[in-house]
């Protein structure tokens, strides 16, 4: 047995939307007062073999041909364009260019939306992006600067980035800036898949709306 509560919010939206949603998740501690007894003592190796029996499993299913057409036929029925389907159909096939062209669609549309000076320019204006420079923290909040700023796609090649962006940035569209600069790259030759994820709609699960519906009256 196993709990699972980090998704709970995928799983109240895609009822609310009434579309079909898994979740994959390695385990790797015990629900209890000692849940990290069993990583302590193999020094993280368990969360490593969870994380990549998750990831292997994905990948299967990715590359399986049933998987795909059930994926296929859910858009379908909810009659997603032509060329969606079509992408989603063919995936097992690695031809990842018609989803990365819905992809920069929507990068495009999200980017006139809330930018004012790129909705003025012609399809396939890329706007500048800021820099990023490595922070490190010393002492309590106090942290030095001891590098010059570098692109972000450089920043990539070598390590995983977390941006902290001051909460009086003036521009909300620095996300999609971002989704729309790494679509067009690669690392070690391979293509950059952006995600932006909307913080204003990630909250914790409704307690209530995971009881059967008698305890709820």
């Amino acid at each position: 047995m196993a709990i699972e509560t980090e998704s709970g919010g995928i799983f109240e939206e895609s009822t609310v939307r009434r579309l079909p949603a898994i979740t994959i998740r390695g385990i790797s501690d015990y629900a209890d007062l000692h849940k990290n007894a069993l990583e302590n003592s193999s020094r993280g190796l368990v969360r490593h073999i969870a994380a990549a029996n998750a990831a292997s499993f994905l990948k299967l299913q990715l590359a399986n041909r049933r998987f795909a057409d059930v994926i296929a036929q859910y858009r379908q029925q909810r009659n997603v364009e032509q060329t969606t389907s079509s992408c989603i159909s063919t995936a097992a096939d690695n031809d990842v260019m018609c989803l990365v062209q819905q992809i920069e669609e929507e990068v495009d549309s999200k980017l006139r939306e809330l930018s004012p000076e790129y909705r003025l320019q012609p399809k396939g204006y890329r706007l500048p992006i800021p820099r990023v420079r490595h922070q490190k923290y010393t002492v309590g909040i106090d942290k030095s600067h001891d590098s010059d700023p570098i692109e972000v796609r450089e920043a990539l090649t070598t390590r995983t980035l977390i941006l902290t962006v001051p909460r009086n940035y003036p521009d909300n569209s620095l996300a999609w800036v971002l989704a729309d600069e790494l679509l067009t790259s690669e690392i070690s030759g391979k293509q950059i898949i952006p995600v932006v994820v909307d913080a204003n709609a990630i909250r914790p699960p409704n307690p209530a709306s995971q009881m059967p519906q008698e305890m709820q009256h």
